[in-house]
């Protein structure tokens, strides 16, 4: 019953709000230095796309550590995009990602063992 109330809309919503918040809230109060960026900004500002990848523990930092670099950037004609699971339990950090206007590509990689769920990661 609890695992079916934290999938429910209104809850996620809420969660989503408040992982968004504490999102926020790090990136205004942590002192941020970026080290060699020079190669994703010369990526960022040509017309290729790319893919930036990051260690899981840190994906409550990564869209809001990204977005604010960005914001020194030329805008580019996508938008920044983030890759988060299809699961319920992504649906949190898709609702986060949101709020903060990055685009959101639900899928993973497929569990071996439950060949018959497929996980939206090849679409």
């Amino acid at each position: 019953m609890f695992r079916a109330l934290l999938r429910s809309g209104p809850v996620q919503a809420i969660l989503g709000g408040l992982i968004w918040a504490y999102m926020a809230l790090v990136s205004r109060t942590v002192r941020w230095q970026v080290q060699g960026d020079e190669a994703a900004r010369a990526l960022w500002e040509s017309d290729r796309g790319f893919i930036a990848a990051a260690w899981h523990s840190r994906i409550l930092l990564l869209p809001t550590g990204w977005t604010r670099l960005l914001r020194r950037w030329r805008q580019r004609p996508a938008p920044l995009a983030m890759l988060v699971s299809m699961s319920a339990d992504g649906e949190f950090v898709a609702r986060a990602c949101k709020h903060l206007g990055l685009a959101v590509i639900r899928g993973s990689r497929p569990n071996h063992k439950k060949k018959d769920r497929d996980k939206g990661g090849a679409a």
